[in-house]
């Protein structure tokens, strides 16, 4: 798996899914990933930032992303977001070049290019934890989201075409939006 929109080709079925997950190489910061890489049953991507979706997103009924984030509760403590939702954390840039996942997919949404339905899981991270190892909290909500997806996956998607929507809680912030 890489980080480069180059992918591998899945035969067609009744929903073209897309799992993203959104990290870095270090500490909790990985957990998006390290979810990615545990979904072979469909076309999976790492991605550093959230802007690398509006490289891949295209093609796909539905997007499956998962990040590591900060405000949800304790350490290792997972949800999911159905997109468009008022309660996803509405995070901010730490970057000066950069955008946050809610930013990219209301762009994805402005431009046409979302999905129908998207899906985005966080993971609770420790803070500063980009230069410590992996949480063990964290490590074990890896599997569990992953079979969340897999659960996903095997389900066609019905989820009409929505309509723009406002995601602004500030209820956490993804640490990935770099």
């Amino acid at each position: 798996m890489t980080t480069s929109p180059a992918s591998t080709s899945f035969p067609a079925s009744p929903t073209q899914t897309l799992v993203v997950g959104i990290g870095s190489p270090h500490g909790d910061d990985q957990a998006g990933w390290l979810v990615a890489r545990e979904v072979t049953e469909c076309d999976a991507r790492l991605a550093k930032s959230p802007a690398d979706l509006l490289d891949w997103i295209a093609d796909f009924d539905r997007l499956i992303v998962c990040d590591a984030c900060q405000g949800l509760g304790a350490v290792g403590t997972a949800r999911r977001w159905d997109w468009p939702s008022d309660q996803l954390p509405n995070a901010t840039r730490s970057g000066t070049h950069d955008l946050s996942l809610p930013q990219v997919l209301h762009l994805c949404d402005t431009l046409g290019w979302l999905p129908r339905e998207v899906i985005i899981w966080g993971i609770e991270s420790r803070p500063g934890s980009a230069t410590t190892p992996m949480s063990p909290e964290v490590q074990l909500a890896i599997p569990e989201v992953a079979r969340q997806i897999h659960q996903t996956l095997q389900t066609v998607s019905l989820v009409p075409k929505h309509a723009p929507h406002d995601a602004t809680s500030e209820e956490a912030r993804c640490t990935s939006s770099r």
